[in-house]
C-alpha cells in the first residue's frame, strides 16, 4: 500500500476551504486514507506550522484554532507518532495563556518525568511547578 506523508497545505486547504480546488484533493485524499486504500502520515512539525499559520498569516482566534489542531489529532487514520502528547498539549493550550509550544514542553517534560524545567520563561516555570502539584 501506498504511504503518503501529508503536509501542512493539505490540512489549511481541507480545513479552510478557500481554495476549492485544492479542497477537493484534500478532501479527496483524507477520504481515501480513511477506507484505508493509502496509508496516511504527518508530523509534530506540521501540527505546529498548521498552528503558525492559522495565527499568523489568517490571524484566527485562538478557539479557532484549537477546533482546528483537535480536527486534525482526531483523523485516527493519519499516523502520527506524538498524538496523545499533542493532545495534551492542545487541551493544555486551550484552558491556559502559554503558547501551544509551551505547552508541548510541559506536556512532554512531565511523560518523561523531568524532576525540573530549565526555562527563563517565567510563566512556564510556573505552569511546571504547578502541574507537579497535581
Amino acid at each position: 500500500m501506498q504511504k503518503v506523508f501529508v503536509d501542512t497545505n493539505y490540512f489549511l486547504r481541507f480545513f479552510l476551504k478557500d481554495i476549492y480546488e485544492q479542497h477537493d484533493k484534500a478532501k479527496f485524499l483524507f477520504i481515501q486514507g480513511a477506507e484505508k486504500k493509502l496509508l496516511l502520515l504527518t508530523s509534530i512539525i506540521v501540527v505546529f506550522e498548521l498552528h503558525w499559520v492559522l495565527k499568523s498569516h489568517y490571524q484566527k482566534e485562538k478557539q479557532e484554532i484549537v477546533t482546528v489542531l483537535r480536527d486534525v489529532l482526531s483523523m485516527d487514520f493519519i499516523d502520527l507518532p506524538e498524538r496523545e502528547d499533542l493532545r495534551d498539549a492542545v487541551l493544555f493550550f486551550d484552558t491556559t495563556n502559554l503558547s501551544l509550544e509551551d505547552c508541548y514542553h510541559l506536556i512532554f517534560s512531565k511523560k518523561n518525568n523531568a524532576s525540573r524545567l530549565a526555562s527563563f520563561d517565567k510563566k512556564l516555570q510556573r505552569a511546571f511547578k504547578q502541574h507537579e502539584e497535581k
